[in-house]
């Protein structure tokens, strides 16, 4: 009997260190799936972050043209109400400067489409 009692507290003894040693195996494993995880997240959180800067960097590159823009209508408005004749002369040939370069880009976009199209055919 003593002898009996004797292995089973062995026993015992042996399936409590198995016992620990796979809890051991089983945290060490989550701590790692948790190192992983939390990498990812960083990762992700720094691409984040770095989208939220380009869209800072957009929309102030957007207020300031718009400012510019604005400004650029109060100066021609200005000029339209009470500027002298040569300011207004100059500020006509301006507007027209940019209507020829607007009627130009249509015909080389028009022209481009038309090419295409020439291709496709020819095809």
């Amino acid at each position: 009997r003593t002898a009996r009692r004797l292995r089973m507290a062995m026993v015992n003894l042996a399936f409590e260190g198995w016992l620990a040693t796979v809890e051991a195996s089983f945290v060490s494993a989550k701590i790692q799936e948790m190192h992983a995880l939390n990498k990812k997240l960083e990762a992700e959180l720094d691409v984040e972050w770095q989208k939220t800067a380009e869209a800072k960097a957009e929309l102030e590159a957007a207020t300031a043209a718009s400012a510019m823009e604005k400004e650029a209508a109060l100066e021609r408005q200005r000029i339209e109400l009470s500027g002298t004749l040569q300011e207004r002369k100059a500020l006509m040939e301006q507007e027209a400067k940019q209507a020829q370069l607007e009627q130009m880009r249509r015909q080389a976009v028009r022209r481009l489409v038309h090419a295409g199209l020439a291709d496709g055919w020819g095809a």
